[in-house]
């Protein structure tokens, strides 16, 4: 049997408090595959673990960026040891797009290009009705809904293939499984065609 190429790339994005870190992380025990953090958070809680103030701004996007793809090709280079058939993310360089975007106005061009030759395979784009929880990272809830559409219009740039995810948290993570147990058997038929 031919090994697979790469694994499939499983993206959860969104606007902030919608269940990307939780759903990420379930996707990776239940499929037992590597998964990467979120950048933002990670660079946040590293500066909090040095005593340093977290003042998020235009400056920090590149280090931001630049950290997803290295918790990416942790990720990636995991997956290849183990034969993993995916890997998950929690949010990727499209998401910092998205709210550099909305925040600031524009996103660095080296950042925008790099968000498009490292796009996924498959988005799943977790929605807005399920309820804001404060924590650490977070900032305020704002307009959750033109945040939602600023990731809708981002991934559609891209060209990058998203479904939504909507509900309650229950439903949410039964028909992300769903969906990705899909995606997964797509790509092993496709594989089995190519072989034969």
């Amino acid at each position: 049997m031919t090994p697979i190429a790469r694994p499939l790339v499983v993206v959860l994005t969104g606007p902030e408090s919608t269940g990307k870190t939780t759903i990420a992380a379930w996707l990776a025990r239940r499929f037992d595959v590597p998964w990467s953090a979120e950048g933002a958070r990670a660079y946040v809680d590293a500066r909090l673990a040095e005593d340093r103030a977290v003042q998020l701004g235009f400056d920090t996007v590149t280090p931001i960026a630049e950290l997803h793809v290295a918790l990416e090709d942790a990720a990636d280079a995991d997956a290849a040891r183990r034969g993993s058939p995916m890997v998950v993310r929690d949010t990727d360089l499209i998401s910092t797009v998205a709210y550099s975007r909305a925040l600031y106005g524009t996103a660095p061009e080296w950042v925008v290009g790099a968000a498009r030759a490292r796009r996924g395979d498959h988005y799943l784009l977790c929605d807005v009705d399920a309820p804001w929880v404060a924590d650490h990272v977070r900032g305020e809830a704002g307009d959750r809904f033109a945040m939602r559409d600023v990731f809708m219009e981002t991934l559609a740039e891209m060209g990058a293939d998203f479904t939504v995810l909507a509900g309650a948290w229950e439903t949410r993570l039964r028909e992300a499984e769903s969906i990705v147990a899909g995606w997964l058997r797509v790509r092993s038929n496709d594989e089995l065609h190519q072989q034969g």
